[in-house]
Order: structure tokens, then C-alpha cells, then sequence
């Protein structure tokens, strides 16, 4: 069994975005665990997503996890140039966040909001908000792709998940993706390929509005 991997804020002096920043490969791998990190660095795509320009990705329960959806984002829209992240938890963990980029050789520009950081030559804006996302969800802007990892048991505790992942659909734009480790199943998307193994129920989904 792997062991835990622990992370700790620090504070450092932000040192700006630049595009073209690329990651520290071996850094990362530390950071992940090694069978999740060989399954998602294995895992080629066969098929092509809509094209959504400047896109908007929706992570709720992030915690500190930026390195997941950005990997993601990588093999599934390679040409895009700029997408927005929000992520949402109910512990601030943007200070988490930094440190795991500037871990990984990524540098970034703090914001009222969030950071901006370039993932090689995509640029990302992610916002953070402090707040519950099952209070949160009626006044949710409409995303362009929904991220799902390890919350499948805070929607049991805290909602019913047929209410929330219709929920989560409506507010999903025409041709916006769902990737998700579990659920979403018997919705109106178009179900793509994808190894189960990428997720730790082997119910990994990945899909498009109709």
C-alpha cells in the first residue's frame, strides 16, 4: 500500500507568470501516487473533444489538487490556449496550491481572486472560494468542463446525487465535458473511452453534452 503524501504551505515571494513555464516531471511523480500517476501519464486519447475556446473547468472539493486537472488538461485539450479554473472547498487551500506549484517549477502571479500561472503554453486563471458547494450550487456560474475526483462521498452524506449531478448538467454548457471518477451515468452526454483504472472505483466517466 502507498504511503500518505503530505503536503505544508510555505510562504515564498510569488515570482510572476511566464509562458512556456513547464513542470519538473520528476517532481510531480513524487507527488502522486504511483500507480494513479503511471495510469494518467499512460493514458493516450483516441478520440477528439469539442473545441471550446477559453473554457471554464468546475473542481468542487479540490482541496490542494491542482496537479490532477491540469495533467487532464494537458491530454484532453492540447490546443487550447487559456482556460479559467474555479475550484471550491470549504478549507481555504490556495496557500496549499502555491506551494505545490512553485514545488513543481511552475511560477505564478497572485490575483484579488486566485492566481495566474502558465501549464507550459496554456495559461491558467484559477479562482479559489472558501464555501460549500452544495449551498453554492444555485448561484453557480454556468462551466465548460466539470471535474470530478474523490467526492463521491460527500455528495452520499450531503445531497442526493441523482439531484446533484442533474444539477451539475444543467448548469453545464452544450458541448461542455464531464470528467469524473464515479456517477453521471443515464445522462444526456456522449460517452467516450477511457481506462477504468483512472479511477479508484473503476467508474471512471468522461462525456459530452448533447
Amino acid at each position: 500500500m502507498d504511503e500518505p503524501i503530505f503536503f505544508m504551505a510555505r510562504d515564498f515571494k510569488a515570482k510572476g507568470h511566464e509562458r512556456g513555464s513547464k513542470p519538473n516531471t520528476e517532481k510531480i511523480k513524487s507527488m502522486m501516487y504511483e500507480e494513479d500517476y503511471a495510469n494518467l501519464e499512460s493514458f493516450r486519447p483516441s478520440f477528439s473533444l469539442p473545441i471550446v475556446t477559453n473554457p471554464t473547468l468546475f473542481y468542487p472539493g479540490s482541496g490542494c489538487d491542482i496537479l490532477t486537472p491540469l495533467l487532464y488538461i494537458e491530454k484532453l485539450f492540447a490546443t487550447t490556449k487559456e482556460s479559467t479554473f474555479v475550484f471550491i472547498d470549504t478549507e481555504p487551500f490556495l496557500a496549499l496550491i502555491k506551494t505545490i506549484l512553485d514545488d513543481v517549477e511552475i511560477p505564478f502571479t497572485n490575483t484579488k481572486e486566485g492566481i495566474i500561472f502558465y501549464w507550459k503554453d496554456q495559461k491558467i486563471t484559477l479562482h479559489f472560494q472558501t464555501k460549500d458547494v452544495f449551498s453554492a450550487l444555485a448561484t453557480l456560474e454556468p462551466f465548460d468542463i466539470y471535474f470530478e475526483k474523490a467526492f463521491r462521498i460527500m455528495k452520499e452524506e450531503c445531497m442526493n446525487i441523482e439531484e446533484y449531478e442533474h444539477m451539475i448538467f444543467e448548469k453545464l454548457n452544450h458541448g461542455g465535458v464531464v470528467i469524473s471518477d464515479s456517477g453521471f451515468r443515464g445522462l444526456d452526454l456522449e460517452y467516450f473511452p477511457i481506462s477504468q483504472e483512472l479511477s479508484s472505483y473503476n467508474e471512471m466517466v468522461l462525456g459530452s453534452k448533447n
